[in-house]
């Protein structure tokens, strides 16, 4: 019963010590390591390996004005790249798209995570890969379709960049709103782990032995053994609800990669037929830009695109679409039938997906904060009182009973 005491002692350490499990990343390079050890190396790692704050809505606009000054391409996004700390040659080599291949690079899934490199990894709370920070990562796949529309539509990079940069810059910003939403119920999540090990310690504090009593076996043993287990349930309890609210918007910044924001999307459109390409081609086009994994919204849009140019009915052709493009079908039909401008209809459109995540971000928020009710009464107040408040009762009955 001791030895198992101990076992859970020191699972008991590892549940209240080990990091949150890490999002998808971007894979951009190595990380550095350190040889040191403790809260100050962690520290260390944490500050040495931390990504710098990177806007593509930025470099889209810089890119965007560097072209538009009759830069070539490659001197534009090599010049911008480098200010930015993406990439540090004087000269960007293109792909048969248009798409910068160091930006490509930046979009390619992170190596799995083995062996040391794991271990610095939960030292540092870093993966491998992350030198792209989650708000860049969210803009990524919007910077790469923008780079591959111009090229399929024959639409200059300039005036495609230019138009979407506020919106592929606001769709890497999404990561940290939401993030800033669901800061205050995380930190309560984590608080709570540690409500067993306050009680040790004012136990400790007035005199009396309560890790004793947890390790000598008998009770304390049983106490520490359900103890442990109700905090393993309260963490994977509270894992599952901060992940629902994560993806309660149904678009992460830090998902699937190449998740393509829907209202990047509409900027897309917008920007294509601002350019002057037709409903149909456009269409087609914007299937071509975007990434084969994003949700099936590419193969959606090829079919409808292909459609249209056929002679199809507008409900037809969007028939199998998914439930992203509805919007886009909703701003486009309008033009499609009667000739109106779609601008203000996809702008708008793309205006109210905007709106509708950051209040669903918030309801997210509001809603982790209320759930987090139940795992603190059904795990986390009763390993409270296995862990906390147990042994300094035996402890203290032992003292008076002697």
């Amino acid at each position: 019963m001791t030895l198992l005491a101990w076992l859970a002692l020191a699972g008991a350490v590892a549940l209240l010590l080990a990091p949150q499990r890490l999002p998808p990343a971007s894979h951009a390079g190595a990380v550095a390591g350190a040889e040191s050890s403790g809260a100050r190396a962690r520290w260390r790692l944490r500050r040495r390996s931390k990504p710098r704050p990177v806007d593509l809505g930025a470099v889209a606009a810089e890119v965007a004005t560097r072209l538009q000054a009759g830069a070539t391409a490659e001197s534009a996004w090599a010049r911008t790249m480098a200010r930015a700390g993406l990439a540090h040659s004087q000269v960007a080599e293109l792909d048969d798209r248009g798409v910068p291949r160091a930006l490509a690079q930046l979009a390619e899934p992170a190596p799995a995570v083995r062996g040391a490199a794991a271990m610095r990894t939960r030292l540092t709370g870093v993966r491998p890969g992350d030198a792209v920070p989650p708000e860049a990562a969210g803009a990524l796949p919007g910077m790469l379709a923008a780079c591959r529309l111009s090229h399929d539509l024959g639409v200059p990079a300039a005036e495609i960049l230019q138009r979407c940069a506020h919106g592929i810059g606001e769709a890497g910003q999404a990561h940290s709103a939401r993030a800033i939403a669901l800061a205050g119920p995380r930190s309560t999540a984590r608080l709570l782990g540690w409500l067993p090990v306050f009680g040790l310690i004012v136990g400790i504090g007035l005199g009396l032995d309560p890790v004793a009593v947890l390790l000598g076996g008998g009770l304390g043993s049983l106490s520490l053994l359900a103890g442990v287990l109700c905090m393993l349930a309260g963490r994977r309890w509270v894992r599952a609800l901060d992940r629902a609210a994560e993806h309660a918007d149904g678009w992460s910044a830090g998902g699937a990669p190449g998740a393509l924001d829907p209202a990047v999307v509409l900027d897309l459109a917008d920007a294509g037929l601002s350019a002057g390409s037709s409903v149909p081609a456009m269409i087609l086009g914007l299937g071509h830009a975007l990434d084969d994994r994003d949700d099936g919204a590419s193969a959606a849009l090829r079919r409808a695109g292909r459609a249209l140019l056929l002679g199809a009915h507008w409900p037809e052709a969007w028939a199998d679409a998914p439930e992203t493009l509805s919007s886009l079908s909703e701003a486009l039909e309008p033009a499609w039938r009667d000739g109106a401008d779609p601008g203000p209809l996809l702008r708008q459109a793309a205006a109210a997906v905007r709106a509708g995540r950051s209040r669903r971000a918030q309801e997210a928020a509001a809603r982790l904060g209320s759930r987090l009710v139940l795992p603190l009464g059904v795990c986390y107040l009763p390993a409270f009182i296995l862990l906390g408040v147990v042994p300094v009762v035996v402890s203290a009955g032992g003292l008076v009973l002697h």
